[in-house]
């Protein structure tokens, strides 16, 4: 089972997107297992631009009784992929030689269907 994002043809398997997530919240400082949707209680608030960036799977207590969250469908709006772009350009550029070669390989693929949908007005698509 993966992940697709629609505009941009990014692709990754679940669990290597939810690696990539992992580092991501790393690099923002934000200890996953502590937060709401993974395990913890602690609320999102405005943690990060990059919250709609973690909500890819369903936190409802079924899923999560189930050991690990299910990956959803969704779709980020043009406004959530213009809020999260920044950051995301920031952290690729500060930190993108340390990630695995296959996240340097698809992230730029998920920026570029993220600017084209803040540019566009349209809503970017996973699942």
């Amino acid at each position: 089972m993966g992940i697709s994002f629609d505009p941009g043809g990014a692709q990754w398997a679940e669990g290597l997107f939810r690696q990539l997530q992992e580092q991501i919240a790393a690099w923002e400082g934000i200890d996953l297992p502590q937060m709401r949707g993974y395990g913890g209680t602690v609320d999102w608030d405005d943690q990060t631009p990059l919250v709609p960036f973690f909500y890819s799977y369903d936190f409802s207590d079924e899923s999560i009784a189930a050991g690990f969250p299910a990956m959803v469908r969704g779709f980020w709006s043009a406004s959530q992929c213009e809020k999260m772009l920044p950051r995301l350009k920031a952290l690729m550029t500060f930190h993108g030689d340390a990630l695995e070669p296959y996240h340097r390989r698809n992230l730029p693929a998920l920026i570029a269907g993220m600017e084209h949908c803040a540019q566009h007005g349209c809503a970017m698509s996973y699942g």
